[in-house]
């Protein structure tokens, strides 16, 4: 079931979303780019989506303003006289201006604005008519003192911050004549009500103000007046041109998509996501990976059609492909001010991929596209079990063009370079059509691009990185079925940076053909001698098509054999096979890379920067179903060790400082005052350590033992004595609440460096040695904050009840067992629960909710759980850190939830301290809530041991 829950403005201003049609028959290329969406409406921390679900039409509006306007006269006669018993001679002048508040609502659908505007103005124009008649000179003081409007307001964005619109209404006016000299013209007061029409231009400085320009005229109608036996027709009306600024405010849009009735009672399929909407704004593309390459996929299921300034344009990046770009703007002058100096100017960032996707169908008479002609009987499934995406459609280009379109694409888990994509068309008419094949790279900042076709028919596309050697390739072949003569012509574009092909092909109607299109992408990781391998490796995927798809099925068929099965509650069954979905589809064994809050999915936030998110929120519950697959989260800070042990260094300290934003390195690249968290240390050794117990991968413990006692020996130096005191204290950090700023004694970093400390010295003293006799000093001389009266620990010491952006003591509870007595614990939930913004982001519930279970308290965790679930969108349950933006694919959310259900519901708990690393236990502490039945945890892994755990 699906709710809506929208404030009072959206609830008195809603109107259906109108959909538009385009019918251009010409070039598809350019349509789809001229449909590139607004960047002044997608950044994430500023505005809301709106609302867009299968069970409910695009309704309501994103945004609202309030603009504040000045007219200038143009000097135009306001009104037409004409009198009976006289002969009147006018001279006519106008002087002043006026000013106007105007409160307006508004909605972007694709290209296209659709809003309602209500304005009230006041005019300090004064209208002189002067008349002769009869010797007599006559003054007239016309004025339109006031006037209040309604009017509907269409347009369309000729840029992305740019937009044309009309505006057609009804105005109401006071409308007054004074006269001086001639009492037949006498003084009045009429009440008026006409249209109102405009053009005007609005131009978007940033998403919460623009500047518009305005041209209106209005027309009121005749009204007429006699006095002393003279008739006076009047038919008044305005025109003028306003300059305005326009200042615009998010509305408290919050749509419920799930609720609890659907978590217990859906009749979804819980292994597919499915769509039946060709426009999908408010939701992000749907998505399919193998581990090595992620790629969003458009409503089309081809190509990419550049959905918001957040995502990749290709929609598609991939595992250690990095490149350095420049720095935002604004974070620039950051640095320039605040680093020091000699800081780099430029960030690694995952690098976008060329656009390998595309395989346009062309009808004779127009290409086949979301706003082009008339779409029936549309869907899109992605089958989360073999990670393919089928898209059919029945698409009219206008009435003599027909045809049903069938689009399936994966990419293979199997076979990690190449992906597969098969069109299918059935046309209700006979002639010519023509498929397009591209690889464009036009739009990145590579250099050295060469394009080739070889004797085989397989084009091919390679292109270095900036700033580097690492290169990328990639080739493509097609295969036809049935067996046609196709007519082929290749280009090559934007010097070498785009290569493509047409096909035409000669159809009947009622007759079917499919065109597969095989893709090869390497990278500077697959070796060298790329184009060669990639085109091999394509011409023999075509002649093994069959045999190449059971591959990739089977292979995703040995991945779900671990999973989680949930009875009692299928909607929250269809949310954690999702899950999985997304971390199954980033991950694969042999890749030593992490994941940044959005992997590898094709949307651009935090640009494959990796964080805290990967080590403490995806990689736990990964590490006990699929220890290969997690490995590669942990592996990749051995792999950085050694930028870590830099970071210490720069800083004066030792042992290992890792990173809070890293990516190839592990060299710092945060200068905010958010890199000032070093509690990312013990996060990882702490996860470290419990990789290692779970896997008992041998082959791995060394490269724990590494990291975490580098992590121990940043703490040693990182610590100061208070001898005062007597205690030991960590000063000027970042909570994991980032809203603090810089504080000191955060207890959350205070108690995690002493569990640091404690799992490095276990494991010195199983090695046989002795740990520095200082450790044992700051283990128990660690000063952690606490409030006797509330009989709590504070947040900090200096804390005084500030709202919390997210989770931050309570972390002591979980994942860090920090003893404490059980009310202890309760009145840290308690307490800083209340603390949370409205809107509060994902990894605060699914944590809190953990710890409701360890205290035993099954229904306070499920309603923790509900709290999740504003964060999902419909149709492919795509996440988002909070309610109200669209960071989406929030895979930190998404480990935040697999631990709710493996660690909170069923209790898992593993030992961590290694005090006994020859028997490291396993224990269930089932929790679950009376709404859930059971829960099976399928092919969970400890300590190289695979089995079935099932919590009632």
């Amino acid at each position: 079931m699906l709710k809506k829950a929208i404030t009072l403005p959206l609830l008195l201003l809603c109107v259906s979303s109108v959909a538009f049609a385009n019918d251009n028959a010409g070039n598809s290329n350019a349509t789809l780019e001229k449909f590139k969406p607004s960047k002044a409406y997608s950044n994430p921390q500023t505005w809301d989506s709106y609302i867009d679900t299968q069970n409910y039409p695009k309704v309501g509006f994103n945004y609202f303003y309030i603009q504040l306007s000045g007219a200038l006269d143009l000097d135009t006669f306001p009104l037409d006289q004409s009198a009976t018993g006289y002969e009147s001679k006018d001279n006519v002048s106008s002087t002043g201006a006026s000013g106007t508040v105007t409160f307006g609502v508004g909605n972007k659908v694709g290209q296209f604005y659709m809003g309602l505007a209500a304005d009230a103005t006041y005019n300090w124009t004064n209208y002189k008519h002067d008349t002769t008649s009869g010797g007599t000179d006559t003054h007239l003081r016309l004025k339109m003192p006031y006037s209040f409007g309604g009017y509907l307001v269409p347009g369309i964005f000729l840029s992305d911050q740019t937009l044309l619109y009309v505006k057609a209404g009804i105005v109401y006016s006071e409308f007054e004549q004074d006269s001086d000299g001639m009492a037949s013209y006498g003084s009045f007061t009429k009440n008026l009500v006409g249209g109102r029409g405009g053009l005007g231009i609005r131009y978007y400085v940033n998403p919460s103000f623009s500047i518009n320009t305005e041209y209106d005229f209005t027309y009121f109608g005749s009204f007429a007046e006699e006095h002393n036996g003279v008739k006076t027709e009047y038919r008044p009306y305005t025109n003028q041109i306003s300059l305005g600024f326009a200042f615009h405010f998010v509305t408290e849009l919050i749509v419920a998509m799930l609720d609890e009735q659907w978590l217990l009672n859906s009749q979804d399929d819980p292994w597919q996501l499915i769509s039946n909407k060709l426009s999908n704004n408010s939701s992000p593309y749907a998505f399919i990976g193998n581990g090595y390459i992620g790629q969003q996929v458009p409503p089309e299921s081809e190509g990419m059609l550049f959905p918001q300034e957040n995502y990749s344009q290709s929609g598609c990046f991939i595992h250690g492909l990095y490149c350095e770009q420049p720095l935002h703007p604004g974070i620039m002058d950051f640095v320039r001010q605040h680093a020091p100096e000699g800081s780099p100017l430029t960030q690694e960032t995952l690098a976008e991929v060329p656009l390998w996707s595309t395989l346009r169908y062309h009808d004779g008479n127009a290409a086949f596209a979301s706003n082009i002609g008339c779409h029936e009987n549309y869907s899109q499934i992605v089958d989360m079990q073999t990670a393919t995406i089928v898209t059919k459609d029945t698409w009219s280009s206008d009435a003599e063009h027909k045809t049903d379109i069938s689009t399936s694409i994966y990419i293979s888990y199997a076979n990690r370079n190449l992906a597969v994509i098969t069109t299918t068309i059935a046309p209700h008419f006979s002639g010519t059509v023509t498929f397009t094949d591209s690889l464009d790279g036009s739009f990145l900042a590579y250099k050295n691009s060469t394009t080739q076709v070889d004797s085989n028919e397989t084009m091919s596309l390679a292109m270095q990185l900036r700033n580097n050697s690492e290169a990328i390739v990639i080739a493509s072949k097609v295969v036809l079925a049935p067996k046609l003569n196709a007519k082929l012509e290749y280009e090559s574009e934007n010097d070498n940076h785009k290569i493509s092909r047409k096909l035409s092909v000669k159809v009947q109607a009622g007759k079917n053909y499919s065109i597969t299109k095989l893709v090869g992408i390497y990278t500077h990781q697959d070796g060298a001698d790329l184009v060669k391998k990639a085109e091999q490796m394509v011409t023999a995927a075509a002649e093994n098509l069959n045999q190449e798809r059971k591959a990739h099925a089977a292979a995703w068929h040995e991945l779900w054999q671990h999973r989680i099965e949930i009875e009692g509650a299928p909607g929250l069954q269809k949310l954690v096979n999702a899950a999985l979905y997304q971390f199954y589809a980033q991950l694969r064994k042999g890749i030593n890379w992490s994941l940044s809050p959005t992997g590898i999915t094709g949307c651009g936030q935090w640009a494959g920067i990796i964080f805290w998110d990967a080590d403490l929120w995806m990689g736990p519950p990964l590490a006990l179903l699929n220890p290969p697959l997690a490995r590669s989260i942990f592996q990749y800070r051995h792999k950085t060790l050694a930028g870590a042990k830099q970071n210490a260094t720069a800083k004066d300290y030792k042992g290992a400082r890792f990173a809070w934003e890293s990516t190839m390195s592990g060299i710092e690249t945060c200068y905010a005052y958010t890199a000032e968290q070093p509690h990312i240390v013990a996060d990882i050794a702490l996860t470290q350590w419990q990789y290692y117990l779970i896997s008992g991968d041998e082959s791995y413990r060394a490269k724990a033992t590494e990291v975490i006692l580098a992590c121990a020996e940043y703490w040693h130096s990182r610590v100061i004595y208070n001898q005062e005191q007597n205690r030991y204290e960590i000063m000027k950090v970042c909570c994991a609440d980032e809203y603090s700023g810089i504080v000191n004694n955060n207890t959350y970093t205070n108690y995690s460096a002493v569990k640091t400390l404690i799992i490095a010295s276990n494991i010195l003293q199983q090695q046989g040695k002795s740990a520095p006799a200082e450790w044992q000093e700051i283990i128990t001389k660690m000063y952690l904050p606490f409030d006797p009266e509330q009989d709590l620990y504070l947040e900090h010491e200096n804390y005084a009840g500030a709202t919390i952006k997210q989770a931050d003591t309570a972390l002591l509870i979980y994942p860090y067992e920090m003893p404490m007595t059980a009310e202890q614990k309760q009145n840290i939930l308690e307490y800083y629960r209340k603390k949370y913004p409205k809107n509060k982001i994902m990894m605060s519930s699914a944590f809190d909710a953990i710890c409701y279970c360890e205290q035993k308290q099954p229904e306070k965790a499920w309603q923790a759980l509900l709290e999740l679930l504003p964060h999902f969108s419909t149709p492919f349950l795509a996440v988002s850190e909070s309610p109200t933006n669209n960071v989406a694919s929030f895979m930190t959310g998404l480990g935040g939830l697999l631990q709710l259900i493996i660690n909170g519901f069923c209790g898992v708990r593993i030992s961590t301290d290694a005090t006994n690393e020859s028997q490291p236990t396993l224990k269930f502490k089932t929790c679950l809530p009376q709404q859930i039945k059971s829960i099976c945890l399928k092919g969970i892994h400890f300590q190289g041991q695979c089995f079935d755990h099932i919590a009632q």
